[in-house]
């Protein structure tokens, strides 16, 4: 968010100094969490769009910083984890990519949800969101393009790559999991900026076209009510579902049930399950290969 902030400073007054601040929040922002990778481009591709006069070289010097960041980051991933870590071990990740399983999560999740949350703190049915959700971002994307001027469509383009990039990554690693996924809250934190501007731009647009005066002020104040009553109704459903996992969890770590007949240890010898949770781990995994420990002896060699 500083990047983007000093971006917007930097298209006003290009300086060395920005474009180095820049830099600075870009390489802080990809060690705090690596989905943010593929987020750094739409940092000069809004100096590009949006950069007016010399937006070219403006965009350019900016993309070369960025280069320079990724360039470090790749250097710092290599001298910690070494080349081998370049070794990926997960080939049926990338034995379907592309396929419609794949570009599905990546839209649902990209521009689907975030818009939806936008207005509702928590899904309960993924059909029902995706139908809500397509209405909305399809208002949104319809306004701006029919009504808006060039500088708001270029903005509303932007707005859609800043979340797709990111969630590109997110995707590469989630679209296996169930379907649900893609609306799940934690990723929101990738694509709620998008969807923040896409609204906004198109409250702008419409704005131009109510008339002024008390109708105006009461619809602005009325759609973020609706915004803020999403969020507060919905906080039940979240303390309901986060109360349910933090018990399972509670009992997955107090279980005191005693050790399955072929002494099956998950992970660590210290914390033997349950056959309860063994069943379950099961059924979650579906048959996916798991480490077998026969007795705490051992251990170190299979571990």
């Amino acid at each position: 968010m500083a990047a983007l902030l000093l971006a917007g400073s930097y298209i006003k007054s290009p300086s060395y100094r920005a474009l180095w601040g820049i830099g600075l929040c870009a390489w802080l922002s990809i060690h705090s969490h690596n989905y943010t990778l593929l987020a750094l481009p739409v940092l000069p591709l809004y100096v590009f769009l949006m950069g007016g006069a010399q937006a070219k070289r403006k965009a350019l010097s900016l993309a070369g910083v960025i280069g320079l960041v990724l360039l470090s980051f790749a250097w710092e991933y290599l001298a910690f984890a070494g080349i081998k870590s370049t070794t990926f071990f997960n080939q049926s990740v990338l034995s379907t990519v592309p396929d419609y399983t794949f570009f599905t999560f990546w839209f649902c999740g990209a521009f689907l949800s975030p818009v939806y949350f936008l207005f509702g703190g928590h899904f309960q049915l993924p059909l029902l969101t995706v139908i809500i959700g397509t209405l909305l971002l399809g208002c949104c994307i319809l306004v701006i393009w029919v009504m808006g001027t060039p500088r708001e469509r270029r903005l509303g383009l932007w707005a859609l790559l800043l979340n797709a990039l990111p969630f590109l990554m997110v995707s590469l690693g989630r679209y296996m999991f169930a379907y649900e996924y893609a609306f799940t809250a934690r990723y929101i934190f990738f694509t709620l900026v998008g969807s923040m501007l896409l609204v906004g731009i198109t409250w702008t647009v419409l704005a131009r076209r109510v008339p002024a005066g008390n109708f105006s002020r009461l619809l602005a104040f009325g759609i973020i009510a609706v915004m803020i009553s999403g969020q507060i109704f919905t906080m039940p459903f979240w303390q309901k579902g986060y109360l349910h996992m933090s018990r399972k969890a509670l009992n997955c770590y107090q279980a005191e049930e005693g050790l399955i007949n072929d002494g099956l240890l998950l992970v660590n010898p210290q914390h033997p399950l349950g056959a309860s949770q063994v069943s379950a781990i099961r059924q979650f995994l579906k048959n996916e290969v798991w480490l077998k420990v026969k007795s705490e002896e051992n251990w170190r060699a299979n571990k």
